[in-house]
């Protein structure tokens, strides 16, 4: 294995780098294929510098697909604090309870509630918008609606 690293890291980062231009992201994502090589107990004697590069490829791809899904998330939180469903909430069209009981619920729980009811999104689109399955945005969107629940009543009391 040491081999195969020091006669391929180089390029292999070079390569990656040449793809993103971020150091860190390359140096990060290099360390990550040969980490996964010794960890997965793969054979080394097919490992190529071309099969190395395309690992590395196929890992950047998936970092920042992450990074986008993440950061899209982020943005879409951002607008809807903004949006004028929130407003309507500081307008009094809901009561203090409600407001109290969406403060206390994780973002995300937060953010799709926000999508379905005040966005009058469909779960699909929900889905989309979060980067998630319209299984997965299902499942989020039903413990949304048990925690909001629980806040309401624990509130009530």
């Amino acid at each position: 294995m040491v081999g195969i690293y020091d006669a391929t890291f180089d390029d292999v980062y070079r390569y990656l780098h040449r793809l993103c231009r971020d150091h860190s992201l390359a140096e990060d994502v290099s360390q990550d294929v040969y980490e996964s090589l010794l960890l997965d107990s793969v054979d080394l004697a097919p490992v190529t510098l071309a099969w190395l590069k395309r690992v590395a490829r196929n890992r950047l791809i998936d970092v920042l697909r992450r990074r986008e899904n993440y950061e899209r998330k982020l943005r879409l939180m951002a607008t809807l604090e903004t949006h004028a469903c929130f407003e309507s909430f500081d307008e009094g069209l809901l009561d203090l309870r409600v407001r109290d009981a969406l403060t206390a619920l994780p973002p995300m729980h937060r953010l799709v509630l926000m999508l379905r009811f005040g966005e009058d999104l469909t779960v699909k689109q929900i889905g989309v918008a979060i980067g998630r399955t319209t299984r997965g945005a299902e499942g989020l969107l039903a413990r949304a609606k048990e925690g909001f629940q629980q806040e309401m009543e624990a509130s009530h009391e």
